[in-house]
């Protein structure tokens, strides 16, 4: 008999984008033209060429902007997150935002994804410094058996701790060759089937 999974699920640039949406946002007030499509690290400091504090500041302006609440959600990702509902697994949201994304998060999976998730939780944001329980502690204290994760590094600490990671393909996590336990994927599809595989008591396979 299969059993059902306890699973994490990250928000930005998972479940909806995020580095887009910001980059149309902060483009035209500095006269840059980053695009998503260069980025090879989430680290903002790095990817944009400013300081931590500017980076904290410049995520707080967007965060207040109200273009969040506007974000569409990834098609692919909502239609499999009501598949692994349908099949009983219980889902939570572990995303990393901070200060006034957190109400506005809220509000968005309550509008997109209305029965899906369990409970969200906010982690510590390991780029800038912001908050105290890391996506890995509250894993382990919810005993998730996946997280779906694009950030590598929080996927490998999560891959450390006995957790299967997930991670998505995006352009700041090309060529991640890290732990065993974190599978790197194209899509959702083999998401989809590792988990399926998880719950006969099966490993997930690479492609």
């Amino acid at each position: 008999m299969n059993r059902a999974l306890r699973l994490a699920v990250d928000m930005d640039d998972v479940q909806a984008p995020l580095v887009s949406p910001f980059l149309d946002f902060y483009n035209p007030r500095h006269g840059t033209a980053f695009r998503a499509a260069e980025f090879k690290t989430y680290s903002l400091p790095e990817a944009l060429g400013i300081s931590l504090e500017d980076s904290i500041a410049e995520m707080r302006l967007f965060y207040r902007s109200g273009l969040l609440d506007k974000i569409p959600p990834y098609p692919e990702a909502q239609a499999a997150l009501r598949i692994l509902k349908a099949e009983g697994d219980s889902l939570y949201t572990v995303t990393s935002r901070f200060g006034e994304a957190i109400p506005v998060t809220k509000r968005w999976e309550a509008q997109n994804n209305p029965g899906i998730f369990t409970d969200i939780y906010f982690s510590a944001n390991g780029h800038v410094g912001i908050g105290t329980l890391s996506k890995k502690i509250i894993c382990q204290k919810l005993s998730m058996d996946a997280i779906i994760e694009d950030d590598q590094r929080y996927a490998t600490e999560c891959a450390e701790a006995g957790i299967l990671a997930f991670l998505l393909e995006r352009p700041w996590n090309e060529g991640y060759a890290g732990h065993e336990n974190v599978f790197h994927v194209k899509d959702w599809t083999p998401i989809i089937d590792g988990l399926q595989r998880m719950r006969r008591g099966e490993r997930p396979t690479r492609a």
